[in-house]
């Protein structure tokens, strides 16, 4: 495990303002309440957050819209699992997933940065929109 020394307002080398295929990467910021929240845009300029957690290798554990070896990718759309994800939302936390998924060699998964299940232990009241 790392230290997030992650360069501010980047994703692991992912800049703010990059597009990945059709969607753009808004706004990177720091780990707050164990997940770095990731605010995408659409095309259309319809913006949406995504939370990069580490993945759960605990079986039966949540998987994420897009998940690598270290990594879960979630749409945070204030649901509990049972919320109807929107298609092109899933679509561009894909897309971030497989850009982490490309880098993972060389990504050192920062310390602050939790499974969703202990995410929702330590914060079981939390909202976690920016």
């Amino acid at each position: 495990m790392a230290e997030d020394v992650r360069e501010p307002g980047t994703l692991f080398g992912l800049p703010e303002g990059t597009s990945i295929g059709s969607w753009r990467v808004e706004e990177v910021h720091a780990i707050q309440g164990g997940a770095i929240p990731v605010i995408m845009s659409t095309r259309s300029g319809e913006r949406f957050q995504v939370d990069v957690v580490r993945r759960d290798a605990a079986a039966g554990a949540p998987l994420g819209v897009a998940n690598t070896r270290h990594f879960s990718v979630f749409v945070a759309n204030k649901g509990d699992g049972s919320v109807a994800t929107d298609e092109s939302h899933g679509c561009g936390a894909i897309m971030l997933g497989r850009y982490l998924e490309a880098r993972e060699a060389e990504i050192d998964v920062p310390d602050g940065l939790m499974t969703l299940a202990a995410r929702n232990r330590a914060y079981p009241d939390g909202t976690f929109l920016v």
